[in-house]
């Protein structure tokens, strides 16, 4: 990853200072930091992270041979006319570096976590806060401990509000992400099964995430799924908090949620501590996407802009690649959503898919595969998905990984027919998967593919495109 400095270039005492670290040979002037030393140059720091399969720190040689003038490391060897910020820990210090460059450079931020839906989150707020604010938002999934505060350094002055997406593996991530970026406005969008591998708990995902909170300026607010109940009674003298619901009694509550599959919107009304505001429509299909736009309205007013801004804004959201994407594939559709999955990600999109199949009177196949970092709960939760596949009416229901496998058992458990099952354990092949499916389709079909990323399961997709054609 390698990102350019979006304001005045900066120097290596500068680094040095932010950072609690030593400089060690020449200062130099820097416009750009970069984690992969083939990016290097002799403008760009680059930044040597320990992770779990390699040390960057083996790879400085290289970049200096690339040209690179300076590096930011835990330990240093001198190395040709490289200059050195010696720091105890280069992650730590990418935090507190990104920290103080937004201190230096303040506009309005807003933070968003959770377990799912927090990309999308983030850019229906992006889309909001661009209706009046040129608006940064952290780009694709850059939003570890590494991702933002790199791409917090872009912001230049052409930028007045900011959208940081915060994701974590385990304790104290957020923390360190929310510190550096000090937002005015914290979102958690809910608290679901993924990391119950690593946090065991629900428990602890929710300590996890409202570690956003540590940053959150004086006086600033917090966002929160109201219908989550570990997520209700949330109380601080140092930032104000209010609640998302579509089910219960939150400050904000969407009603009369009506999706329109074949138009690709949904409509809603908004009752707000000010009253109904009615006639939402956003241009995503899914009761779910109904949070993510309410957190939008409510980080919009927030901000100072008026309904008719947000309104506009919020028309202007478009989804993400791999993310819930109609695709018209010869005489079936495929709603490719092959990003990400977590149990709670499954059951809106199985959701969506039975309603494009109720509007259009048309069969539903759904592709689902492996749901990661589930720990002990993981066969459990794999099998329900089966089920409310089930009570969604699929048609047809293919499952990829051994893992998916759990999913398949839980839908013939259910009462789907053994013969409308396909289970595929071979990740390595999925062109062959497709071929299989391909024989249980039938013209009209709406055909749903969801896995976790690490499935790939976009592969399925491109390998049915090549037999179908567009």
């Amino acid at each position: 990853m390698r990102i350019t400095v979006g304001r005045e270039h900066m120097t290596l005492s500068d680094v040095a200072r932010a950072c609690g670290g030593i400089l060690v040979g020449k200062d130099r002037t820097l416009c750009a930091l970069c984690t992969d030393s083939r990016e290097a140059d002799d403008k760009t720091v680059f930044v040597a992270l320990r992770g779990e399969r390699t040390d960057g720190h083996q790879y400085i040689p290289a970049a200096v041979e690339k040209g690179c003038s300076a590096v930011l490391c835990e330990s240093w060897l001198p190395c040709g006319e490289a200059s050195a910020v010696i720091v105890k820990n280069t992650e730590h210090a990418l935090s507190r570096l990104a920290g103080a460059y937004l201190q230096q450079h303040r506009i309005p931020c807003v933070a968003v976590t959770g377990s799912v839906g927090k990309t999308t989150t983030k850019e229906f707020v992006a889309s909001v806060l661009s209706a009046r604010f040129s608006t940064y938002k952290t780009a694709g999934n850059y939003n570890s401990t590494v991702g933002m505060p790199l791409s917090a350094m872009e912001i230049s002055a052409e930028h007045h509000a900011a959208v940081f997406e915060m994701g974590m593996s385990g304790q104290g991530e957020i923390r360190r992400m929310s510190r550096a970026a000090k937002p005015d406005i914290a979102i958690i969008t809910n608290i679901g099964s993924s990391h119950l591998e690593y946090l065991e708990t629900r428990e602890n995902i929710a300590k996890a995430k409202l570690e956003i909170t540590e940053g959150l300026r004086e006086g600033g607010l917090l966002l929160v799924n109201g219908d989550e109940p570990l997520l209700r009674g949330i109380f601080s003298k140092n930032f104000r908090v209010r609640s998302v619901s579509l089910e219960g009694e939150g400050d904000y509550r969407g009603t009369n949620i009506v999706l329109h599959p074949t138009k690709e919107s949904t409509t809603f009304d908004l009752h707000t501590p000010e009253g109904i505001l009615c006639g939402f429509e956003i241009p995503a299909v899914g009761k779910h996407m109904v949070y993510d736009a309410i957190f939008a309205y409510v980080a919009g007013k927030e901000l100072g802009l008026t309904e008719d801004e947000i309104r506009r804004g919020l028309s202007t959201y478009r989804s993400g690649g791999l993310r819930q994407r109609l695709l018209p594939m010869g005489d079936i559709t495929v709603l490719e959503d092959c990003y990400n999955a977590a149990p709670e990600s499954m059951r809106a999109a199985l959701y969506v898919l039975g309603s494009f199949a109720r509007e259009r009177h048309c069969r539903s196949v759904a592709v689902l595969g492996d749901m990661r970092e589930l720990g002990v709960e993981s066969r459990y939760l794999h099998e329900q998905v089966g089920v409310y596949a089930v009570e969604q009416g699929i048609s047809v229901l293919m499952t990829l990984g051994d893992l998916g496998a759990s999913i398949a058992e839980g839908a013939m458990g259910a009462g789907l027919p053994d013969e409308c099952v396909l289970m595929h354990r071979d990740l390595s092949d999925l062109a062959h998967a497709a071929r299989l499916l391909q024989k249980q389709l039938c013209p009209g079909d709406i055909v749903l593919v969801k896995a976790s990323r690490g499935v790939a399961a976009e592969r399925l997709i491109e390998a049915l495109r090549r037999d179908i054609g567009e």
